[in-house]
């Protein structure tokens, strides 16, 4: 079906001209609807990580909003007005910050229909008649993120949402339609994403619920990890060739073998050899994010995981084919130590004396003279603040990453003009999910903790994929760097500390 473009809504318009972008949102602004003040219960069941699992959503007029999924992984989003959060699938509670705070709030949003009210965080540019059906496309995050809507030909209500970060394309597809205190929400939707990730929602029923403020608050704590006072803080620790940190944790009371202490694992994760030797039973399917782009693996849910004196009870790792490290480490890698441990501990890391130690988070205090700073976490990766040749900045931070001192992100060399006039060489980023291009070069000066860094070889990620095309992040601090401080992460209380190595400059670069 055409859309009838000659209409008494369009007055002194010419016959066949294409509506503003005002007439478009009004009309799918009409089709949904205008919800009554007050909270919607919405139930169903969705196809989530793989498993079918029960569904319910609570939101609010005012754009708060809690949704909970079930299952073997429970997983669960919310926003109170003020703070985003999200009660992840290893347990762990946190706000939500950076790009996953506007991907969680925005699906949320897109889903109920008010990513199109006048309070919109987006702003639409443009709309034209395409293939039967009216799109709008728009911007958001200071152009951080772009995309599109398909309105429905026949009734005008939104059917497919894409945004676009740059680094990944996420979409949002929505069929039927179901009322409930004036709104009118779809009744299937599938939410899927170029990393691989798919969910599919049934909404079963929607109804009005009087539901208190405090419904939408972040609720619980992350499941905390027992400390053995008795036992050493201090964890065996061998240094690769290339420079990584290999532990050697207890998994259900057996040791298994070498893994990567990593701050850039968003999981902890086990080899698909070790998986397999062990025969464990995927609980879950779920996509991998590396340098390169996505994989799909399995995830599973096991025992216990004991390293130095903490104890993770009940913990979940994800399976990763890993083979491909054993050559360049000079060590067989059974596995990763990532979020899962360090969302529940204060970690002390000296990179460059090759030390590791655990301590519990609760009462932990910084040695002495020694200052926090905020703590951020971009999809369960730690990132701070610093600055880089005027320009300031949030940057990851990654002990599992050794090649450079620094990687500066793809989109933030590409808007900074970062190449130009900079004398570099091609070189290649790889990791989980391949290689991308990259250029490297010399980056004057940078400025991390109080400390300067003159003349660094840093590289340049010239592509928009994978983990280096996060257009809400600027760069990733790796191990080069690291080495020059000792590194504190206490994730339970959002707070990092990088502490100078007395003011020692890499070889590459002036610490002063």
């Amino acid at each position: 079906m055409k859309f009838a473009l000659c209409s008494a809504i369009i007055l002194a318009a010419p016959c066949f001209a294409q509506p503003t972008v005002e007439q478009v949102l009004a009309r799918a602004r009409d089709a949904i609807g205008t919800p009554a003040p007050g909270a919607i219960s919405v139930r169903g069941h969705a196809n989530f990580l793989g498993n079918d699992v029960p569904f319910d959503l609570t939101i609010h007029s005012d754009g708060r909003f809690v949704q909970r999924l079930g299952g073997p992984v429970p997983f669960a989003i919310g926003f109170d007005s003020t703070i985003a959060w999200i009660s992840d699938m290893g347990g762990e509670v946190r706000p939500l910050e950076l790009g996953e705070k506007t991907q969680f709030t925005l699906g949320t949003w897109m889903l109920t229909g008010r990513a199109l009210g006048p309070d919109s965080p987006l702003t639409f540019t443009s709309a034209a008649e395409k293939d039967g059906s009216l799109v709008l496309e728009f911007t958001g995050d200071a152009d951080r993120l772009t995309g599109s809507l398909q309105l429905d030909p026949a009734t005008n209500l939104p059917r497919v949402w894409t945004l676009s970060t740059g680094a990944s394309t996420s979409t949002l597809e929505l069929s039927g339609d179901i009322v409930a205190a004036g709104l009118r929400l779809p009744r299937q939707a599938r939410q899927s994403s170029t990393s691989g990730s798919a969910t599919d929602y049934t909404i079963e029923s929607a109804a009005s619920a009087d539901t208190p403020p405090a419904a939408f608050a972040k609720f619980g704590k992350t499941t905390p990890a027992k400390f053995d006072p008795a036992a050493p803080a201090a964890l065996e620790v061998k240094k690769a060739k290339t420079g990584h940190l290999l532990v050697r944790p207890r998994i259900d009371g057996k040791e298994l073998g070498w893994f990567i202490f990593d701050t850039g694992a968003g999981s902890n994760v086990i080899a698909n050899s070790v998986a397999k030797e062990l025969e464990l039973k995927p609980i879950a399917s779920v996509p991998a994010t590396g340098v390169g782009g996505h994989v799909t693996t399995s995830m599973y849910r096991l025992g216990s995981v004991q390293l130095g004196p903490m104890t993770l009870d009940n913990s979940i790792m994800v399976g990763i084919e890993l083979g491909f490290l054993d050559a360049p480490l000079g060590e067989h890698i059974a596995g990763i130590v990532g979020f899962g441990v360090l969302a529940r501990a204060a970690a002390e890391i000296d990179a460059d004396a090759a030390t590791i130690t655990l301590h519990d988070p609760a009462g932990y205090s910084l040695p002495r003279g020694a200052a926090w700073q905020e703590l951020l976490l971009d999809h369960r990766t730690p990132a701070t603040r610093a600055s880089f040749e005027g320009h300031e900045g949030v940057f990851t931070i990654d002990t599992g990453a050794s090649g450079h001192a620094l990687v500066l992100m793809a989109p933030t060399t590409q808007r900074l003009k970062l190449l130009e006039g900079r004398e570099t060489k091609d070189s290649m980023l790889g990791g989980v999910g391949g290689m991308v291009p990259a250029k490297v070069g010399k980056l004057a000066t940078f400025d991390l903790a109080g400390v300067r860094h003159e003349n660094l070889t840093v590289a340049f990620a010239t592509e928009r994929r994978g983990a280096f095309g996060n257009p809400y992040l600027d760069g990733n601090i790796a191990g080069k760097l690291i080495r020059q401080y000792t590194l504190v992460l206490d994730y339970m209380n959002g707070r990092l500390a990088f502490i100078p190595k007395g003011g020692a400059a890499a070889p590459d670069g002036a610490g002063r």
